[in-house]
């Protein structure tokens, strides 16, 4: 059987399911790893460029940090992310497989260049 072929065996993957937004949690969560990877440090510099309500954001950024993806750092009343190791990964095997979608032995449409 087809399905079976698909399993995991880290378990049954949790759905994408999306939070009033049409982006899927993957794709908002990838979205604030990149923003921080390429600089934004503070809260408010990440919802800006990530696209994000405050709500949304601190809700994503709890998670986040949580799971040990960022580390938070408080100085004074400032706020401040970076990208751990397992954040790193992460978003390494992210971009890993997103590229084999653009891949040149791809048939389907190719990315504009």
């Amino acid at each position: 059987m087809i399905e079976q072929a698909f399993e995991s065996p880290f378990g049954e993957a949790p759905p994408l399911r999306k939070l009033g937004s049409r982006r899927s949690v993957l794709e908002i969560r990838m979205d604030i790893l990149t923003v921080v990877r390429d600089g934004a440090e503070g809260p408010t510099q990440i919802m800006y460029k990530a696209n994000l309500s405050w709500k949304l954001l601190m809700q994503h950024m709890g998670d986040l940090v949580v799971l040990g993806i960022l580390s938070e750092q408080k100085v004074k009343n400032r706020l401040s992310y970076r990208l751990t190791e397992k954040g790193i990964g992460i978003l390494r095997s992210y971009f890993t497989v997103a590229d084999q979608f653009h891949s040149p032995d791809h048939y389907g449409p190719q990315p504009l260049q």
